[in-house]
């Protein structure tokens, strides 16, 4: 018995939402508007920073070999 009421509550409850749709269809000429959900955009992220960690590891390995070439002068 509970399986219909539950059955009977989400049929009316797509009833409800096809109705809104129509009516906005009616009103705005289309059924999603502007009032409902976007589509997340994909964020865009720069190559420097994708490139950045990389260019840190080269900045400091050169470094590292001008410590050692200074250190074998001695």
């Amino acid at each position: 018995m509970a399986t219909n009421s539950v059955e009977s509550t989400l049929q009316g409850a797509k009833d409800t939402l096809a109705k809104a749709n129509k009516f906005t269809d009616s009103v705005t000429g289309n059924a999603t508007n502007a009032f409902a959900p976007k589509k997340p955009e994909t964020p865009k992220i720069p190559q420097t920073h994708r490139e950045a960690p990389y260019a840190l590891a080269r900045e400091l390995r050169a470094k590292q070999e001008n410590v050692d070439q200074y250190a074998a002068q001695k």
